[in-house]
């Protein structure tokens, strides 16, 4: 499997213990002694989980995992400390943000099942941070979102409850968080607005249920897919019947037996903290997107963008049946306003034009600056009277418009000119971008504040 694991153990019996057994599983693998310098050393060898040892000669592993934690460059490596579990471990790990508490002579399997785990979900983070940060690299200037803040309390854990004593044990096991029991047996839409500010939802899902009671089953199955709240489903038992019921439900994430009850809190606070970062993550990069198509200026489309938004509208496969308009918008006299009253006034009357521009056309019209004081909009399945009144509309908007500044002894008013072409259904689009303008020069030469059409 691909992927760097690192090891850092003081005792060389149990490097070489880990290494035989991690090696049959096509890990690649790093192992230390010491873990001095160990954020350096994640960074340098790229390890993408690292196994720590509970004791070090000067230091213990939930010291060192703090420190991991603690450090924007290596916050979200995935951590496994290797240890016996008693009780008091597992406080003292959860509060230093390890990912689990492993003891390797008892739990070989499931330490090699979390490893894949924790690796395939750093994978999938790793591969928006990777965009985010080219988008930095270009101009973008909203920064990567926050990195582990050591473990959160008070969690607020939702527990489908179905009345059994294994959801009063799973409830018991999460005395650090805020759990709430939400009943399985209510209807979806119930279900839904109960969990609505549950921070990760935890499903018991008893043995009998795979025998008896499908519909629970299938609405298991909604939930998953339908919230975005990470969903931690236990199954009573550790069998293969759990791990193909695991299988079908497609779950990421999942813990069987009573016996792993122990480690829920650890196994929370990571599923939540890896969510709430990849959720975070990604709606960065959606406003990223969102920048790379706005005119910062006036809150509309920009040039690039709503050129291509053109030719789309050029070139579907109803461009030749169904109407399509442009007009291209100027404002009057613009320069003489600036040259008077500074760019910094007329930065302002742009930013506020874009709010009416926006306000005076239809949902699916679409605006774009050109350029300066120039804007083109285009009408999709639009006949001549509509486009007509919208650029009456339009006219009428920015001639009512005052103008309101501090830096104003008086309040302005600005005019606009509009020429208007309609698509043929076979001429280009640089074609239909010129008879617009040639509209447009009409309107200015007849007196402005007024539009013009240009036939073909």
């Amino acid at each position: 499997m691909p992927g760097k694991i690192l090891v850092a153990d003081p005792i060389v019996t149990n490097r070489i213990a880990l290494k035989m057994l991690l090696s049959k599983e096509y890990f690649d693998l790093c192992l230390i002694g010491c873990p001095d310098g160990i954020c350096d050393t994640i960074l340098k060898r790229r390890a993408d989980v690292v196994l720590l040892s509970q004791r070090f000669a000067t230091t213990t592993g939930y010291d060192v995992c703090r420190t991991i934690k603690s450090n924007p460059d290596t916050s979200d490596i995935p951590v496994i400390i290797i240890n016996d579990t008693k009780p008091q471990n597992w406080v003292l790990a959860e509060d230093c943000g390890a990912d689990d508490l492993i003891s390797m002579a008892l739990d070989k399997t499931y330490l090699i099942q979390r490893i894949r785990t924790l690796y395939r979900r750093k994978a999938e983070l790793d591969a928006s941070l990777i965009h985010l940060h080219a988008a930095e690299l270009v101009g973008f200037s909203e920064t990567t979102p926050s990195a582990f803040q050591h473990a959160k309390k008070n969690l607020n854990v939702h527990i489908l409850d179905d009345g059994s004593l294994f959801c009063d044990q799973i409830a018991a096991s999460l005395s650090r968080c805020k759990t709430k029991r939400v009943s399985i047996n209510n209807t979806p839409t119930s279900l839904m607005k109960d969990i609505a500010c549950a921070d990760v939802i935890i499903i018991p899902f008893l043995d009998k249920l795979f025998r008896s009671d499908h519909a629970i089953v299938w609405k298991i199955n909604a939930l998953i897919k339908e919230t975005a709240i990470p969903v931690l489903v236990v199954f009573e038992h550790a069998n293969a019947q759990s791990h193909a019921m695991a299988v079908r439900l497609g779950l990421s994430e999942y813990s069987c037996g009573s016996e792993n009850l122990a480690r829920l809190g650890l196994r929370v606070q990571s599923i939540v903290h890896f969510t709430k970062r990849k959720s975070s993550t990604r709606e960065i990069l959606s406003n990223h997107v969102q920048e790379a198509k706005m005119d910062s200026l006036t809150g509309l489309y920009n040039r690039r963008y709503g050129m291509k938004y053109l030719s789309h509208l050029m070139h579907k496969p109803n461009a030749k049946t169904k109407p399509l308009a442009v007009m291209m918008l100027d404002l009057d006299n613009f320069k003489t306003l600036n040259d008077t009253h500074g760019h910094v006034i007329g930065d302002q009357i742009l930013n506020e034009l874009g709010d009416v521009l926006k306000n005076s056309v239809r949902s699916a019209d679409m605006i774009m600056r050109i350029g300066g004081e120039e804007f083109l909009i285009m009408l999709p399945d639009c006949f001549l009277p509509t486009a007509q009144t919208i650029a009456q509309r339009i006219l009428d908007k920015i001639r009512t418009v005052e103008f309101v500044s501090d830096k104003l002894e008086k309040r302005l008013h600005v005019t606009a000119s509009i020429g208007i072409a309609i698509h043929d259904g076979r001429e280009t689009k640089d074609s239909l971008i010129s008879r617009a303008d040639a509209a447009l020069f009409q309107s200015k030469k007849h007196g402005r504040d007024q539009f013009h059409f240009c036939k073909v």
